[in-house]
């Protein structure tokens, strides 16, 4: 749904900006092997950790008034902001290196205290719902305010059954407990604080000037960190898949295996999309490379974990069919499944939910293809990929480059909208699968014909 995209996105994007922040500052800097520095680095970790631990479903983290999740949340990244300063701090009054580096340290502090600004917002906003009503809220106010009145749900209810159900009036109020503040504040610090940082780096001067007013990255280090990165999310997606009741059926392991080999190519696909060398790498070329780069990872990132999350849900519905007709053959995979992964009824009807599963698998999907192309284009520039293309032979290369590259861009619009017409949840992982297969058949080709992409 769309509550379900915000509070993803508002929850993604805050931590992956969090670990923008401190990739960024170990790629320029280095601090001391002393036990304050390693107290402090595991402060940050606990800071993280907390906020993972309260991400919680749509329905507990819009529950302000009701849940602290929300506001744990908020406070946790507060908390990882409040760090990221410090340490801008810390360099800007002890720092030594560069004359530019008090400058530098300034920038990096300013273009990072939007999003702590608006996290401690998001905390002090759902804190005050939750602490401000208190857990009895709604049993007592909105009882009591809304018996007598008729255009009152819960008064309808009452009137209908006689009585008073404690469960049933917390079911009645939910909605009205909803408060989207504290997550649109979230994402709006994540967005802001991403925002000014592609401000600063347009106006720094180009030719290698920069380095008079910013100490420069080590781009080989970068690359080494968002690699890791990328291989964490992809992780997280094997991990949905293992952490699933197990259905012996011939649809579930067909849905399985699509999806572990699935990820498995993707990774490869990921790495053959990525230079090894500084001098090869968007970052190296020019700053407005630098920043597209880290524009397309951002969402290439999100769309992994969907993708992940999709293959999850597409496993899942062999198990609510199992469910559903009680199928002696359902093994529980381990006794912490039911803790790790929600395992409620779905809240939709069979073709809805499926509907909703196959159309965020296969934009999810396409999304993560045409980032991937992107991504490959902007760090070689778009006359260089061009010129791949330009041979003297007799125009057969270059009608072979062209073909190549149509039939991408026609492999990523069939499966955006594979959606349409495939909703069966073992057909679609496996028509994935070949799609992904496809994919990196073109990209060994393309490189037996031009040669490979980077040196």
């Amino acid at each position: 749904t769309s509550r379900g995209i915000l509070y993803f996105i508002g929850c993604f994007f805050p931590l992956q900006m969090i670990w923008l922040m401190k990739m960024y500052y170990d790629s320029r800097f280095a601090v001391g092997d002393d036990m304050f520095h390693k107290l402090y680095e595991f402060a940050g970790l606990i800071a993280v950790g907390t906020a993972v631990l309260h991400i919680r479903p749509v329905s507990i983290l819009s529950d302000t008034k009701n849940k602290a999740d929300m506001f744990c949340l908020s406070l946790s990244f507060a908390i990882a902001a409040v760090l990221g300063l410090g340490r801008y701090a810390e360099l800007y009054v002890k720092g030594i290196g560069q004359s530019c580096l008090r400058h530098a340290a300034r920038w990096d502090f300013i273009w990072a205290f939007p999003a702590f600004l608006c996290y401690t917002a998001s905390a002090c906003v759902s804190g005050l719902d939750f602490y401000g009503h208190g857990k009895d809220y709604d049993y007592s106010n909105r009882v009591a305010n809304g018996y007598g009145d008729p255009s009152n749900q819960l008064y309808h209810e009452i009137s209908r059954t006689g009585e008073i159900n404690a469960g049933h009036i917390h079911h009645l109020t939910d909605s009205q407990s909803e408060n989207l503040g504290p997550i649109l504040l979230l994402l709006v610090g994540a967005l802001s604080s991403s925002a000014l940082l592609v401000a600063m780096v347009s106006t720094l001067p180009g030719g290698g000037q920069h380095k008079e007013y910013m100490v420069p990255m080590n781009v080989s280090f970068a690359i080494h960190r968002w690699g890791e990165f990328t291989m964490l999310v992809l992780g997280e997606s094997v991990l949905s898949l293992l952490i699933v009741d197990v259905v012996e059926s011939a649809g579930y392991f067909k849905t399985f295996f699509s999806g572990v080999i699935s990820i498995t190519l993707l990774e490869f696909l990921h790495f053959r999309s990525q230079p090894h060398r500084a001098d090869d790498h968007a970052i190296r070329r020019s700053k407005e490379a630098g920043i597209v780069f880290t524009s397309l990872m951002q969402i290439y990132s999100a769309s992994l974990v969907v993708l992940g999350t999709s293959y999850k849900m597409l496993l899942y519905e062999h198990v609510h069919e199992a469910n559903k007709l009680g199928d002696s053959r359902r093994v529980l995979s381990n006794p912490f499944a039911r803790l790790l992964v929600a395992n409620a009824e779905p809240n939709f009807e069979l073709a809805d939910r499926q509907q909703r599963e196959a159309q965020l698998f296969c934009i999810s999907m396409a999304v993560v293809w045409a980032c991937s192309d992107l991504m490959i284009v902007n760090h070689r520039g778009l006359k260089d990929n061009f010129g791949r293309c330009r041979f003297s032979h007799a125009g057969v290369l270059r009608l072979v480059g062209s073909i190549l590259v149509l039939l991408r861009v026609g492999l990523i619009c069939f499966i955006a909208t594979l959606s349409q017409w495939v909703t069966q949840p073992s057909l679609l992982a496996f028509v994935g699968l070949m799609g992904i297969f496809t994919q990196v058949c073109l990209r060994v080709i393309g490189s037996v014909y031009f040669g490979p992409v980077f040196r």
